[in-house]
């Protein structure tokens, strides 16, 4: 048994899933897992950080920088945390002598060792957990109990036929995809978007995720320009420069906001995510960045629904200029109109981030250009067949074209390949339906759980 020995056991569900990935031992030590929540808290709590450093001058935090700058010259990066505050972090901390690598670092979450000056905090100890992904063990984990399954339990699910076909459009939208299907390598974005009923572990796969592989979650805001691209006063690079994947939810409420303001934050994003060129200003002062990035996009499902498809039900629902256009980005768009409860199949076990991510990166390198063998209307909507159908079949689910393409265009949801999969046939699509039992059975007698990550997963925190 390959995967059984990399699970942690996760014992306070206030705690991210990243943070036990960080640091193991706090699953069977109570105390440190204290420490633990109170630097995570006083890192990510506003509210708590101002009363915290009202009272006491030094502190330790555990976070994941949002926008910064570099400031070469003082050889300090200044960055604002999900606090509020503005941290200063000298370069040396980090232990870097390669820009690749700093820019890498500055994507992980950090323990930070800070003391409080005249509204600021200055960093004099900085902890990062490991930059390696792991992806040997990625494979074996893979080559054992399958790739859906493996990322369904690495993020703490359980695979069955609910949770298969909820989380595989999320799961799409983890990997990069192709333009043509001469391309050898998968670099393009690979946008999604998923509407459900509350509970169904929308939140829990955004918060998780956006360590595992360095996406943003930003709830239920769209970003301005300046924190999507480039901030002109603080002069500090926006979220695609940093991010590999940004995930927005409660899309659905944006609806009521006036519908000028909603369609100007649109079109700033269709260039970006068609062309992964990001534009700020104008004339001599434009910047642009050149990075692919992901978007995932949540929300509940809106009470009137009208439309032949769920593009159409979306674009009808919200009324707007350019939704269409903003719609037609999104290699699936999916909705489910049920109740479903997804806590059931929480396990409380995940796999290290390093683990998890390994398990991705591996996945992500045997994708190759699939396409369609049927034609498929619309511009775009053959290129996202063609990426659906090869992120798909890498997960080892293999779905006719003519499903592959319905689920495209929306006329098909997977909530209806869901109810339409007998319970006896689930593994005429998804063919590691097999080993589902063997994963069930290890987990429930797992008694091994938190105790053999590997050593140099990170260094242990002293918090």
């Amino acid at each position: 048994m390959v995967f059984e020995k990399y699970l942690i056991k996760v014992v306070d569900p206030r705690i991210p899933d990243y943070i036990y990935a960080m640091f193991p031992s706090i699953s069977q030590d109570p105390e440190t897992l204290s420490k633990v929540y109170k630097a995570y808290k006083l890192g990510t709590d506003s509210e708590y950080a101002q009363s915290y450093f009202a009272l006491k001058g030094r502190g330790v935090i555990i976070t994941k920088l949002g926008s910064y700058k570099i400031i070469p010259d003082k050889r300090v990066i200044q960055a604002t945390l999900a606090n509020g505050f503005t941290v200063f972090i000298p370069i040396e901390l980090l232990d870097v002598h390669d820009p690749d690598e700093l820019v890498e670092k500055l994507k992980l979450p950090m323990e930070i060792h800070v003391q409080y000056k005249k509204g600021y905090l200055i960093a004099e100890e900085v902890r990062l957990p490991s930059l390696k992904s792991y992806k040997d063990i990625g494979k074996e984990i893979v080559e054992e109990i399958g790739a859906l399954n493996a990322i369904l339990v690495g993020l703490g699910i359980m695979p069955d036929r609910l949770t298969y076909c909820m989380f595989l459009p999320r799961i799409i939208g983890l990997f990069k995809g192709f333009k043509h299907e001469t391309e050898k390598v998968a670099f393009w974005s690979i946008h999604v978007m998923q509407l459900t009923s509350p509970n169904t572990g929308k939140s829990h796969f955004a918060v998780r995720i956006s360590d595992i592989v360095n996406y943003e979650y930003l709830g239920g805001e769209l970003p301005t320009p300046a924190k999507l691209v480039y901030d002109g006063r603080s002069l500090q690079i926006g979220l695609v420069g940093l991010r590999d994947g940004i995930i927005f939810d409660e899309f659905d409420k944006k609806a009521s906001q006036i519908t000028q303001a909603l369609a100007q934050e649109l079109r700033l994003l269709l260039s970006g995510m068609e062309q992964c060129v990001w534009t700020r200003g104008s004339g001599t002062k434009t910047i642009q960045i050149r990075k692919c990035v992901n978007f995932i996009v949540f929300g509940n499902v809106p009470p009137i629904t009208k439309g032949n498809t769920t593009r159409e039900m979306i674009c009808n629902y919200f009324n707007v200029s350019g939704m269409d256009a903003f719609i037609d980005r999104f290699a699936i768009v999916d909705i489910w109109t049920g109740h479903y409860n997804i806590s059931q199949y929480v396990t409380y076990q995940v796999f290290p981030n390093s683990i998890l991510r390994g398990i991705i990166e591996y996945i992500q390198e045997q994708i190759r250009p699939e396409p369609l063998s049927i034609e498929i209307r619309g511009s775009r909507e053959p290129r996202h067949a063609m990426n659906v159908k090869s992120i798909l079949n890498a997960l080892n689910v293999w779905l006719d074209d003519d499903t592959i393409a319905r689920l495209v265009l929306g006329q098909f949801t997977f909530e209806h390949l869901y109810k339409v999969t007998p319970v006896n046939q689930i593994d005429m699509y998804f063919k590691d339906w097999n080993r589902v039992e063997y994963i069930k059975n290890t987990l429930k007698n797992s008694s091994n759980i938190g105790t053999e990550v590997p050593s140099n997963e990170t260094n242990e925190s002293s918090t």
